[in-house]
């Protein structure tokens, strides 16, 4: 009988994701950026009234992300380090 490998749930896959992007992986990056993107930028936009205003904050949060990547803790969660929250400073 073959056994099927359990499908990692969010945190585990979030925690590969966040690995990666503390090593530099670019396609890491592009793919936490595909993910989180839209959902950022409904949630600012909700709060700015503007579109422009919205994509100009997330791509601000995501270069943020890119350029201390290197500096996240490995159990940190994507959904909060990609988070507008003024709680949490990248």
């Amino acid at each position: 009988m073959k056994r099927h490998m359990a499908n990692p749930d969010n945190q585990d896959i979030e925690a590969l994701l966040l690995r990666r992007l503390k090593n530099g992986d670019v396609d890491a990056f592009a793919l936490v950026y595909k993910l989180y993107f839209q959902r950022l930028y409904v949630y600012c936009r909700q709060f700015t009234k503007s579109a422009y205003g919205a994509e100009d904050i997330v791509q601000e949060v995501f270069a943020k992300l890119w350029v201390t990547g290197i500096q996240l803790l490995p159990t940190a969660r994507c959904v909060a380090c990609c988070s507008p929250s003024p709680e949490i400073i990248l």
